[in-house]
């Protein structure tokens, strides 16, 4: 019985998961594809938060279009700086509203995350049709 309890328990953390594949991964793609113009930023600040005892750094940058300041922070939150403050940094936004910006190194750090979160979510398979 318990195994069979475990073995729903990983299936349903295996439904979150892809759930939050499918719905990260599509807000991805249609960033890529409106935010077609780039340009280079610079590195002003950093958020810092703490998780689990450990502080992470988010990048916030701004960078100018049109004679206009603009100010976007990294999707993602990290242990290492991976840049320090005035550091330039390559910019993607969408032409129409370029409040509409992602910073590109973004893709490669989300392209980790996706391993690990695609990893879980075969264990979380296998696991659970070995409970069963």
């Amino acid at each position: 019985m318990q195994n069979v309890l475990l073995g729903f328990f990983l299936l349903t953390v295996g439904g979150f998961i892809i759930l939050f594949l499918m719905t990260y991964r599509k807000n991805q793609k249609n960033m890529h594809k409106i935010c077609t113009a780039s340009i280079i930023g610079r590195i002003e600040d950093f958020e810092i938060s703490h998780h689990q005892g450990e502080k992470l750094y988010t990048e916030i940058c701004t960078y100018e279009v049109n004679k206009k300041v603009y100010t976007t922070k990294s999707s993602t939150s990290l242990k290492k700086k991976l840049h320090e403050i005035g550091d330039e940094i390559l910019i993607c936004y969408q032409p129409e509203n370029p409040n509409n910006a992602f910073i590109a190194h973004d893709i490669k750090i989300n392209s980790t995350t996706d391993i690990v979160l695609w990893s879980l979510l075969i264990i979380c398979i296998i696991g659970s049709i070995i409970m069963f």
